[in-house]
């Protein structure tokens, strides 16, 4: 088995361990809280407390700002800018020379399976602090495609 099926294999347990933990913190509230207006009570005034509810976010609000992305491309970067960082990241992730990858390169062209084009699509929402969706992901036919679409959405 090779490192980085390994190194997968570790993430994927360890956000399951999370999942399983934070849903545990969440019904361990849930019962303390209770549904509706619940027996709970305040150990100051003794009155009822309203269950905790929480609000939907607004889109303004998803996201940190872009000062917070630590180590993250500002928000300004041109085109050419984003497609060296993302050059960077496939040289990086598919251990070949940074003059191999062009704009018009294809992750298949480039030698990258399913799931090297996943870790490259993970190291680019991690570098950029933006979401690409699957469809999305699927739809680019090359580099210059994902740069325009990282752009678009930072």
């Amino acid at each position: 088995m090779s490192p980085r099926s390994l190194a997968l294999i570790a993430s994927v347990a360890a956000n399951v361990a999370l999942i399983v933990a934070f849903s545990a913190l969440y019904m361990s509230q849930r019962e303390t809280v209770g549904a509706g207006f619940a027996a709970v009570r305040s150990p100051v005034s003794m009155q009822r407390v309203a269950p905790m509810r929480m609000q939907p976010m607004r889109a303004s609000h998803r996201y940190a700002p872009r000062a917070m992305y630590n180590g993250r491309m500002h928000i300004a970067a041109s085109n050419e800018e984003v497609f060296e960082k993302v050059k960077d990241i496939v040289s990086e992730q598919l251990s070949i020379e940074k003059e191999k990858v062009s704009e018009t390169s294809t992750f298949a062209d480039l030698g990258a399976d399913s799931l090297d084009t996943v870790e490259i699509v993970m190291a680019i929402e991690e570098a950029f602090g933006v979401e690409v969706p699957e469809d999305a992901a699927a739809e680019m036919s090359n580099l210059k495609e994902a740069v325009d679409y990282i752009v678009s959405k930072a």
